[in-house]
């Protein structure tokens, strides 16, 4: 049961707010900041596919949504991708253990560090 009070885990807004999936784990997540998470740790021709979908579901009209073959056949295909395993409990996560947590491009961490300040 997703409560009004509960927010997305990777921006912190309200859930309900926007379109979201919701996991066994009760990880939940805005759709488009799923979509923007995963394509990080997709390959490229399926960071690609996902956006191309994700792109077209924002394209169709609200009245639209529910009712397209289009819209339903766009929407699982997105849902076989993004929704195969939570970002943060799954293999995305193991597949990103290495992965630093301060930038090494000294660029880039003095920019981290003026965001901080």
């Amino acid at each position: 049961v997703v409560e009004s009070s509960q927010n997305c885990y990777l921006c912190d807004i309200p859930l309900l707010t926007r379109s979201f999936y919701v996991f066994p784990c009760s990880h939940m997540y805005h759709t488009a900041c799923l979509v923007q998470e995963i394509t990080k740790y997709l390959s490229k021709r399926k960071a690609d596919e996902v956006n191309k979908i994700y792109k077209v579901l924002l394209n169709l009209k609200d009245e639209d949504q529910t009712r397209t073959e289009s819209y339903r056949r766009a929407k699982s295909q997105l849902d076989d991708i993004i929704a195969e395993e939570c970002l943060m409990c799954g293999e995305y996560m193991i597949q990103s253990i290495d992965t630093p947590f301060l930038p090494r491009d000294e660029d880039e961490f003095e920019e981290l560090k003026l965001e901080w300040s």
